[in-house]
């Protein structure tokens, strides 16, 4: 990953899980670039540049990530869709400004902008400065390769292992078919779908 970051000016971030946050910043430090992080999940958005000028990265903000329990990715938690392209517009005008040199005081350096679509409100809140004990950028930092680092381990997330079971064709349906042959009299449908 920090061979892929190398030969840019700065990255840009929109993942929606903690392990590819992580992966990223880690990158981007050993590479020496900024990142634009946004991320959105249901009404909520937020930006903020990590990682620029001696400003703090991800691990600085989280040293360690959030109980497994506690976190949702878009597609397990939803997100309305508005929301994304709001945050993903405003990443660009910090793009835009990082690349034209505006000084850190015009920037989300050391400031994450937070979203909320359900009041229609923004709000501005001052980040902590780079932890000189940070792992990953701090004054002695202690990770080596990341390319043999687990990050879903690392972060605990189960998003990515769930099992799978194929059905047998005869145990498939379509909607039209499933249609055709259910009676709202004598059948009972039960959704075993998590609300979500």
């Amino acid at each position: 990953m920090e061979i892929l970051a190398r030969g840019w000016d700065l990255v840009v971030d929109g993942s929606d899980n903690a392990a590819t946050r992580y992966l990223i910043s880690d990158a981007c430090v050993q590479a020496k670039l900024p990142v634009v992080s946004g991320s959105a999940l249901q009404w909520e958005g937020q930006v903020t540049i990590l990682n620029h000028n001696k400003g703090p990265c991800y691990r600085c903000l989280y040293p360690r990530p959030p109980p497994p329990e506690t976190v949702t990715n878009c597609s397990d938690g939803g997100v309305l869709g508005m929301v994304p392209g709001l945050i993903g517009q405003i990443q660009a005008i910090e793009v835009v400004k990082i690349l034209l040199g505006f000084e850190d005081s015009m920037l989300l350096n050391r400031r994450m902008l937070i979203f909320d679509g359900m009041m229609m409100k923004f709000r501005n809140v001052k980040m902590r400065d780079r932890n000189p004990a940070c792992v990953a950028c701090g004054d002695n930092p202690s990770i080596g390769d990341i390319s043999k680092m687990n990050y879903n381990d690392f972060c605990q997330t189960n998003c990515q292992r769930v099992n799978t079971i194929e059905l047998a064709e005869e145990n498939k349906t379509t909607v039209e078919r499933f249609a055709e042959n259910v009676s709202v009299e004598e059948d009972v449908v039960i959704d075993v779908r998590p609300p979500v």
